[in-house]
C-alpha cells in the first residue's frame, strides 16, 4: 500500500489538505548537514516553527570515528549542553559513528547514531563520556590511567581528568591536556608486564604488602609527598610489587581501579607476605549472545532520505534523516507534520532455550517527539 493511500486511511481530510499544498518533491538533503549557525529563522513554509536549532559543532577540538561510546549510564542525547534532550543513549544495537569534542564548549560533545536506518545527533554532557589511553602515558609522574574522564577539549587536544578510588589521595587533581590521538573511545589492554616496563623499566617486581594506614608516595626517592595511599594493612587490595631501593625509600607499583600508582614509599610501610598471592585472570566477557533480527512491525520504505526533526516543549532541532530504503516507522498525523517511531530490533536467544526480546539501544525520552514533514513521506510504500 502507497504511503499516500496510508494517509487517506488514516485522516481523509487532513491527508487531502496536506497533498493540496504540497510542492514539487524536493532533491534529498545530505545525512549531515554542512555547519552553519546553531539557530536559524524559519524559513521552510511547510514547518510549522518559529526557529529550527542545528545540533553540529563548528570549532572542533578532537574527532574520534567510533562504534561504541562508553559511560557509567545511559546518554542523554539533547540539543545542546543538556537543557533540551530527546533521546536516550543505551546500548547495542544502537551503532555511534562518530564522537566530537568541542573547543569552545567544554560542558558537551557530539555523537552522530544510527540506528535502525536513521542517522542521528544528539549533544551528551561531557563529563558522562569515557576515553581511554592508546598508549601508556602517567599523570603527575606517578599514575597510569586506564580510563579517563573528558573535561573539554582544546584545538588538537583533550582534557582529561581521573578520579581514583578512595585508596588514593593526589596532592593535586589528576587532570591534562593530552594529543587528541593519545586517547580513544575504544577500551585497550596492556599486560602487567608492559605496565611495569613502563614505570620502573623491569618487568617484574616482588610482592609485598602496605603496612595499615596513610602512606606517603613521592615521584623521587627525597622527593615531595605527590599523593597518599590508604591502606587497611592485609586485604588482597593492599599488594604492591616492590622493586629498586633507595636508602630507607622503595620503589613499587600497585594497581588500583583506574589505573596504576608508582612511585617511592617508606620501605618500613613494606612487609613481606605470607603467602603467594594466586593468579589472576582477565576476561572478555561471558553469557548467552542475543541474535539480532529484523523488527517483524509494519513499516514504510521511502525512495529519499527524510529529514527527522525532534520537538521537546517549544523547542525543535533538526536531529538526522531516516535514509532511503530503509524502514519507517510512520505513527500520527499533526497538521504538516507526522510523527516518527524507532523501530527495535528483535533478538533471539539461543540458551537455554529460544526465546525473543525487543533490544531498545536508543529510546525517545518523555516529553519529546520525532517529526517529518507530511510531503517528504507521500512516496513511501508499506513493506509487507
Amino acid at each position: 500500500m502507497s504511503m499516500r493511500a496510508h494517509l487517506h486511511a488514516t485522516t481523509l481530510v487532513g491527508a487531502l489538505a496536506a497533498c493540496a499544498s504540497s510542492p514539487p518533491a524536493e532533491p534529498p538533503p545530505s545525512p549531515l548537514p554542512a555547519p552553519s549557525p546553531s539557530v536559524r529563522p524559519h524559513t521552510d513554509a511547510l514547518l510549522p516553527f518559529a526557529r529550527i536549532e542545528r545540533i553540529e559543532i563548528a570549532d572542533v577540538a578532537c574527532r574520534y570515528p567510533s562504534r561504541v561510546v562508553f559511560s557509567d549510564a545511559p546518554l542523554a542525547l539533547c540539543f545542546d549542553g543538556g537543557d533540551a534532550c530527546w533521546g536516550e543513549l543505551i546500548d547495542e544495537p544502537a551503532r555511534t559513528t562518530e564522537l566530537v569534542l568541542e573547543a569552545r564548549d567544554p560542558g558537551r560533545a557530539l555523537v552522530y547514531v544510527e540506528y535502525g536506518g536513521m542517522r542521528l545527533a544528539g549533544f551528551v554532557r561531557i563529563r558522562e563520556l569515557l576515553l581511554f589511553p592508546t598508549r601508556l602515558f602517567s599523570l603527575a609522574g606517578f599514575f597510569i590511567p586506564q580510563r579517563l574522564r573528558v573535561v573539554g577539549g582544546e584545538h588538537g587536544r583533550a582534557v582529561l581528568e581521573v578520579l581514583p578510588d578512595a585508596s588514593v589521595t593526589p596532592a593535586a587533581p589528576l587532570r591534562e591536556a593530552r594529543a587528541c590521538e593519545d586517547v580513544s573511545p575504544y577500551s585497550d589492554w596492556f599486560s602487567p608486564d608492559e605496565i611495569a616496563a613502563f614505570a620502573i623499566g623491569k618487568p617484574r617486581g616482588e610482592w609485598r604488602v602496605l603496612s595499615a594506614g596513610h602512606v606517603p608516595l613521592s615521584v623521587a626517592p627525597r622527593g615531595a609527598t605527590a599523593a597518599t595511599l590508604m591502606s587497611q594493612g592485609g586485604d588482597s587490595d593492599d599488594l604492591v610489587e616492590a622493586f629498586d631501593r633507595e636508602g630507607d625509600r622503595t620503589r613499587i607499583l600497585v594497581p588500583r581501579d583506574a589505573g596504576s600508582v608508582f612511585g617511592w614509599v617508606p620501605t618500613k610501610a613494606l612487609r613481606a607476605l605470607l603467602h603467594e598471592p594466586g593468579s589472576v585472570s582477565g576476561s572478555s566477557g561471558g553469557g548467552h549472545a542475543w541474535l539480532v533480527g529484523p523488527d517483524p512491525s509494519r513499516g514504510q520504505v521511502c525512495p529519499e532520505s527524510v529529514r527527522l526533526f525532534a520537538r521537546v516543549g517549544d523547542r525543535v532541532a533538526e536531529v538526522g534523516v531516516a535514509q532511503a530504503n530503509q524502514p519507517l516507522t510512520l505513527g500520527a498525523i499533526e497538521g504538516a507534520l507526522i510523527h516518527v517511531a524507532l523501530s527495535h530490533s528483535v533478538a533471539r536467544r539461543d540458551q537455554p532455550k529460544p526465546e525473543t526480546k525487543v533490544v531498545e539501544g536508543l529510546r525517545i525520552v518523555r516529553g519529546a517527539e520525532l517529526l517529518a514533514r507530511l510531503a517528504d513521506v507521500e512516496r513511501c510504500v508499506t513493506t509487507r
